[in-house]
């Protein structure tokens, strides 16, 4: 893309109505999604042509409309995918989404705070400090417990782990204090 063939800013930027139009027709495909799912495949019989297809599509020189790309999610990607949030739906260890986790999400990804520095987020840095304080409370950690929040699984096993071989001593609820020793 050379500048001449660049988008302006005002190009990348939606109008008013753009975005009350793309809210609605979002809002009308979640819950499509959430009253037909328990009618769906949890696993669905795969078009592995179309798959193929999306794996080869070449990068798009032009945007498109949300509604071409809505009805490519309706069309191509939803009915390819494992319903996780399905009733029926028992296989790995996955959280099933709740109904208003798309809209929490639409939510953080329209703030995109960057929990790293405080400056950078005071109000969700305020949120996560509130929400340990609350899994401490419930799970009968004494107060002034402090943690964090991760990304996953993967993130927090390996905070975990960079915390135990550091030498971190962890408190258990029954107040019986576990030190795990340092490895160099």
């Amino acid at each position: 893309m050379t500048a001449s063939t660049s988008p302006t800013n005002r190009e990348l930027l939606l109008s008013e109505e753009e975005i009350h139009s793309a809210a609605q027709r979002l809002g009308e495909i979640l819950a499509g999604y959430e009253a037909s799912l328990s009618k769906r495949p949890v696993f669905p019989t795969l078009d592995r042509r179309l798959l193929r297809e999306i794996l080869e599509e070449p990068l798009p020189e032009q945007g498109r409309p949300f509604s071409e790309l809505f009805d490519e999610f309706e069309e191509r990607i939803l009915p390819n995918s494992t319903q996780v949030a399905h009733p029926r739906f028992l296989a790995y260890v996955l959280a099933s989404p709740h109904g208003l986790a798309p809209f929490a999400e639409a939510l953080g990804a329209a703030l995109n705070q960057g929990c790293a520095l405080w400056a950078l987020s005071p109000a969700a840095n305020a949120i996560e400090q509130k929400v340990i304080a609350w899994l401490a409370e419930l799970f009968g950690f004494p107060k002034g417990t402090t943690g964090l929040l991760t990304s996953g699984g993967s993130t927090a096993n390996l905070t975990a782990s960079m915390a135990a071989t550091r030498g971190s001593t962890v408190t258990a609820p029954t107040g019986v204090a576990n030190s795990v020793p340092r490895s160099r």
